[in-house]
Formats: structure tokens, sequence, C-alpha cells
């Protein structure tokens, strides 16, 4: 889990540095088209059950658009922002999914630990945003972005949890939104004007590799294992690795300044992502 969350965390490194010869949406359409035929290649060869006559379809092209619009934003914003801001606003998925549980058919309710670690990470969201925590190279508009994005990937797992897609093979689940999100951003590529091409250095090859192959299959693949195995609320403390991971490598790689706010956001965030998840204790 922890090997996930570094990988995580360093994608959004990889991101912007391929951005110079790969258009942000064109990117991430790239990202879904090749990760469709890996993830598709994988459930044919196990022989995963990827029928559509269960009811899942349309909650699944549903997900997918959402999938499909999280990324455009989560890309746009890596293109106007730095990326470790990005990849903490992104994590505040797990609140959107903590307050949206409560209105599930079978509705989770929200413990005091809970109400706690939303609060604190408001705060850290609200520190991140100020006027007065932006650094160069970071923008208001990618911030609201990354948040987006964020809030799309909470509405992802809320509409997987509510539908029939919560009984679903995972892999027919990721396909859904891969497949739709490889269509749904091609023609967002296209109609935007972005220039297709192929790419010339070596490393916006690599990085492009690593986040189709890597990040987008095997991490996803491995997760899916690691839920089957182990309770998922006690894997899910563990995702406050992933914005640490990113406010390191951003700042390892790319550059990005470690200023006093956004390591106060960072605590705040993390801190709360802790909180929300953690597993209730026995009664």
């Amino acid at each position: 889990m922890v090997l996930l969350c570094a990988s995580w965390g360093f994608q959004q490194v990889c991101v912007k540095l391929a951005l110079p010869e790969l258009p942000p949406i064109a990117q991430a359409a790239i990202r879904s088209i090749g990760a469709s035929a890996l993830v598709g290649l994988w459930a044919w060869w196990m022989r995963r059950d990827l029928g559509v006559g269960d009811g899942t379809l349309r909650p699944g092209i549903l997900v997918g658009l959402i999938f499909a619009a999280e990324f455009v934003f989560l890309f746009l914003a890596l293109a106007r922002t730095e990326a470790g801001r990005v990849v903490m606003l992104l994590y505040t998925a797990p609140f959107v999914v903590a307050i949206g549980a409560r209105f599930l058919p079978v509705p989770e309710g929200l413990t005091l630990d809970r109400w706690a670690g939303i609060a604190i990470a408001f705060a850290g969201v609200a520190i991140l945003l100020s006027p007065g925590s932006a650094a160069a190279g970071a923008s208001l508009a990618g911030d609201l972005m990354a948040l987006a994005a964020g809030v799309l990937w909470g509405l992802t797992t809320l509409i997987i949890k509510a539908t029939k897609l919560r009984r679903a093979e995972p892999a027919k689940v990721l396909l859904y939104q891969l497949v739709v999100s490889a269509l749904a951003m091609t023609a967002t590529s296209l109609l935007a004007g972005e220039a297709w091409r192929v790419p010339v250095a070596a490393l916006t090859w690599s990085v492009m590799v690593y986040q189709v192959v890597w990040v987008t299959t095997v991490t996803y693949l491995i997760w899916f294992w690691l839920v089957s195995r182990y309770p998922p609320a006690r894997l899910s403390v563990l995702s406050f690795l992933s914005p640490v991971f990113g406010v390191a490598f951003g700042h390892w790689f790319l550059g990005e300044a470690l200023t006093g706010p956004l390591i106060l956001s960072l605590l705040l965030v993390t801190g709360g992502i802790v909180l929300v998840n953690r597993p209730a204790r026995a009664a």
C-alpha cells in the first residue's frame, strides 16, 4: 500500500514532465486508451465477467463520464499549478465520500472522529487556497480545477457504492471508467484543438509508459487484490501518504518550494484523511 501511495503521488510529477510535448487533455486520453487495452486483455486472460447485462451499463457510463471530467480537470490543473498542490487538493475526495455516504441507500453515519477530520482538512484546504499561500508557478484557477477533480473522484466513489456497480467485477468497473473516459477525453481534446503528436523525448515516453502501464493498470489491479484480502478501511487510512509523497516528489523533481503554508496545509489535510478513514472502534 505504501508503494501504491508513492506511485500515485509521483503520477502528478509525470504529467507535468510530459506537458512540453503532450497537451493535458490529450495526455489524459492517451492514458485511458492505453490502460483500457491492457486492463481489457488482462480481464479476458483471467476470464473475468465483463458482460453488461447485469444492470451496470447505465451507471457504468455515468461513472465513466465523471471519471473523464475528473481527469480533464486534473490534467488542466497540472498545466496551471504545482504538482504538490494538485495532489493535496485531489485528496479531498475522501471527505466528499464521508459526507455523501450519509445519503446512500444504506447510509453510513458520521462519527465525531470523521466530523473532526472533515473540519481539519477543510482548514488545510482554506490555507492552501488563501492568497498568501500561492507560490511561483501556482494559480488559483489551477487550484480550483484540482479541487473540482477531487470532488468528482469522491462523486464517482459514491455512485459506485449506490448502484449495482458495487457488486460488479472490479475489473469491469475500472473498464467502464477507462473506456468511456478514453472516448470522451479524445473528443474533448480534439474539440479543444489540442495537437496530437508522437513524442520525441525519451523522458516523455518514459513517463507515459509509467502512467499507462504502471499507474493506471498495475497499481489499480494491485489495489483490487489488496481490497479483496484486507479490510478496505485499514488500507484507506494509508492513503494520507499519497499527498505526502506528491508534495515531496514535486519538491525533489520539479523544484517546487516547500513554503510554511504548504507544509501546514499538508499536515491538516493528511491528518483529516487519517481521521475520516480510521476504522471504527469495536463496540
